[in-house]
């Protein structure tokens, strides 16, 4: 008796959950975390950013435009490249053509500055490069692999600089994928 009303019962909610292929329960696979970026769109996921804190050596929040820091930071000048075929391109995405931008405290619900970075998610290399150029002589360099099938795509590993900080599978990286970069 028990096997029937679960056999019934379970399509039914399972029916209940569903409206046209979409999940009501999480319509756009929004994330847990502050930081990933994964919607479904057209039936295709993604997750391809990545936050960023900067800081001085005494912890000043360098991106704040109040900072009378002397290595603070113009947001303004802040420029993003992908490097593709050896060669940097000027990156964006359609609707954010710098490739990335500043969000204050308001906008991220914390008491600093940070910045989001579209990765590049160029399908033609397994790792790629994305520059982040802080307008001010210093550059820090992303290289992301991403995991890939048909209709997905999220990045797995990020090394800043060559020094690996991040690994999904390894659970290796900050608990909340804010990175921040001291200088």
């Amino acid at each position: 008796m028990k096997f029937i009303f679960i056999a019934i019962l379970f399509p039914l909610l399972l029916s209940s959950c569903l409206q046209k292929g979409k999940s009501r329960l999480a319509p756009n696979l929004s994330v847990a975390t502050r930081d990933t970026t994964e919607e479904e769109e057209g039936g295709h996921i993604t997750s391809c950013h990545i936050r960023v804190r900067i800081l001085d050596e005494y912890g000043n929040d360098l991106l704040d435009p109040s900072s009378s820091s002397p290595k603070a930071i113009d947001g303004s000048k802040i420029k993003f490249y992908y490097v593709r075929g050896g060669k940097e391109l000027p990156c964006g995405i359609e609707g954010r053509p710098r490739g990335g931008y500043v969000i204050t405290p308001e906008g991220n619900d914390s008491s600093y500055y940070e910045i989001k970075v579209f990765l590049d998610i160029s399908p033609e290399d397994s790792i790629t490069t994305t520059l982040l150029d802080w307008g001010d002589g210093h550059r820090d360099v992303f290289k992301t692999y991403f995991f890939r099938k048909p209709g997905v795509t999220i990045r797995q590993k990020v090394w800043l600089n060559d020094s690996l900080v991040l690994d999904i599978p390894k659970r290796y990286g900050p608990k909340d994928l804010i990175f921040t970069i001291r200088r």
